[in-house]
């Protein structure tokens, strides 16, 4: 069951009215995010963050997409030009994301106890298998709330802890 206010996608797509504006992810917790709404299809939502990160969130967990006022024009918030969208392919979905990961370093959720890091290892069934420094942990995708990749740079200072 969708706890969340996106209608169930069409045709394998779905857009929100907030792509390509600035808001808010979720409204509060470790969960909660701002960045600019990338594109929403099935059940994808994809956010870009200041420093040009994509977030991938599992629309299961959306909770709330809220649009922020920004300084431009009358304090509206308007779309910017160029939306990513069109780089995504229209049978997108949270597994799919998942599957393209494999062998890659990720975050899997934005923080609180069931933040991870590590290397993704496989995607099978209903779980993923990440490999995070010597302990080897199963996750079930339904739990998943969001993922991401993490720079070479990251994965080297995690190591190193």
């Amino acid at each position: 069951m969708h706890h969340n206010f996106i209608p169930p996608a069409t045709g394998g797509e779905s857009h929100l009215p907030h792509e390509g504006m600035e808001v808010r992810v979720n409204r509060g917790g470790p969960e909660s995010v701002t960045g600019t709404l990338v594109a929403s299809l099935n059940d994808v939502l994809v956010l870009k963050l200041p420093n040009g990160t994509l977030v991938y969130f599992n629309l299961e967990h959306v909770k709330s997409v809220t649009p922020l006022a920004s300084n431009g024009k009358n304090g509206q918030n308007r779309p910017r030009a160029g939306a990513m969208h069109a780089m995504f392919p229209p049978w997108l979905t949270f597994r799919g994301v998942l599957e393209s990961f494999r062998h890659r370093f990720v975050q899997i959720n934005q923080g609180g106890p069931e933040k991870v890091e590590g290397i993704l290892a496989g995607v099978g069934g209903g779980t993923v298998t990440l490999v995070s420094g010597k302990e080897v942990i199963r996750i079930v995708i339904h739990h998943i709330r969001s993922v991401h990749l993490l720079t070479a740079q990251r994965k080297h200072a995690t190591s190193e802890r």
